[in-house]
């Protein structure tokens, strides 16, 4: 009986423990609602929010327009262009091929990209690129170079154009590789090449198949400048229908049918990139086309913060790669894995700035817990504020709202009269 007693005495204070636990957790959940809440209604986010906590969803909503001149709206299914966050999708494509034994990470990459020769005595290797360890300057930071080799070219830039701006300018390399580390999305562009020579597929079809399609991700896609999908429709129609007589025993009906097929081509659904403008003109200006568009695998992965959800569940579980050769995603080499940023060793996580678009994903990789953060109108360094109060609210202290921008205040009032949802 004393035996009972005890374990009933236990289970009461577990269930006190786990009842206060839950409220304390609602009403962090409430803050960080209201939080976003504001955020919205001042003009400070326009996007959707993915807060996963222990496994469960604490929030996911949308907020603002997608697309500012049609009015259409965002939503938690909403593609978004994810800037550097892509990489992380490139760096387990990666991995599949090794899983394939179709490479191997310290393969050097002009074994896959002979336009690399003038290169071959640096050793650059697969590894190196996914660390960035390569020494390979960022391209970014060699844009006006690039722009002026190509500038009687006046299409969008793709990664082969990067690939020959390499091979014919040579530009050095800012360190040996292997002894430090230095961001460089050129190395990112040269693995999608990889990708591509290895495969025999597009970087974009090889996302859609085997990551995309494998993990029922049906919002998302990579980036082209033609966004368009084909829908199939088809028509059986009744052209003639006769009935013959054979013999006065006998008659013949005969049928002809013709069948239609229509092949439309309408534009993907997704959010277009913007810059908040001040003093004038005031509004959302657009901000999505750059003539870089054409480069993937460093950038160009369009995802849902819903679709994240499948994206995080395929990592967490192994579904694409076994666990043996992901973790070498996850292994920190001067804060830097493969395709994340790597914090305190638990910590998975990436920013994305490009055209528009500030984006934000971080992962527990030992425990389910993930935030995502998908903005369309430059918000610049404010996510990391953002980032910030979502902690203090987690930590169980009082949040703070950012101070707004002079173009957020400039804004504001045209922001209620124009653009503001009113629930």
């Amino acid at each position: 009986m004393k035996y009972i007693f005890i374990l009933l005495l236990t289970f009461f204070n577990n269930m006190v423990y786990l009842a206060a636990q839950s409220q304390e957790d609602s009403i962090k959940i409430k803050e960080i609602d209201e939080f976003l809440e504001q955020l919205y209604q001042t003009n400070q986010f326009n996007g959707s929010i993915l807060l996963v906590e222990k496994g469960k969803i604490w929030h996911h909503k949308a907020y603002g327009y997608a697309n500012f001149d049609t009015k259409d709206t965002m939503t938690i299914n909403t593609p978004v262009r994810l800037a550097s966050v892509s990489k992380q999708f490139t760096a387990i494509a990666i991995l599949m091929l090794v899983q394939e034994e179709k490479l191997k990470l310290d393969d050097e990459i002009v074994t896959y990209l002979p336009e690399l020769e003038s290169y071959k005595d640096k050793k650059i290797t697969i590894r190196h690129l996914l660390r960035h360890q390569s020494g390979l300057p960022d391209y970014f930071g060699i844009d006006y170079s690039i722009l002026h080799y190509y500038k009687d070219y006046q299409n969008t830039l793709y990664n082969k154009d990067l690939l020959y701006y390499f091979r014919d300018i040579k530009p050095k390399l800012n360190f040996k590789p292997g002894r430090n580390v230095s961001y460089s999305n050129t190395g990112y562009v040269f693995l999608a090449l990889v990708i591509e020579r290895i495969s025999k597929m597009s970087y974009h079809s090889f996302i859609q198949k085997n990551i995309f399609d494998v993990l029922g991700m049906k919002d998302s896609f990579v980036y082209a400048i033609k966004n368009t999908e084909t829908k199939i429709k088809q028509d059986t129609i009744l052209v003639s229908a006769d009935t013959i007589p054979v013999s006065d025993r006998e008659i013949k009906v005969e049928t002809q049918f013709k069948v239609i097929t229509r092949f439309t081509n309408i534009d993907k659904k997704r959010a277009y990139g913007y810059l908040l403008s001040a003093p004038y003109p005031l509004g959302f200006v657009p901000l999505d086309y750059h003539k870089f568009d054409g480069m993937v695998g460093e950038k160009g992965v369009c995802v849902s913060t819903n679709d994240f959800l499948k994206w995080d569940n395929g990592v967490r579980k192994n579904i694409l790669v076994k666990a043996s050769i992901q973790n070498e995603a996850f292994i920190p080499y001067d804060d830097f894995g493969m395709g994340w940023k790597i914090y305190r060793g638990d910590i998975a996580y990436h920013h994305g700035l490009y055209r528009g678009f500030r984006t934000y994903m971080h992962r527990h990789i030992f425990e389910e817990n993930m935030l995502v953060i998908l903005n369309n109108t430059q918000i610049s360094n404010k996510i990391v504020n953002i980032i910030e109060q979502i902690n203090r609210i987690l930590e169980g202290k009082k949040y703070k709202l950012p101070k707004l921008t002079s173009a957020e205040k400039a804004n504001l009032d045209k922001f209620k009269n124009d653009y503001w949802i009113r629930k």
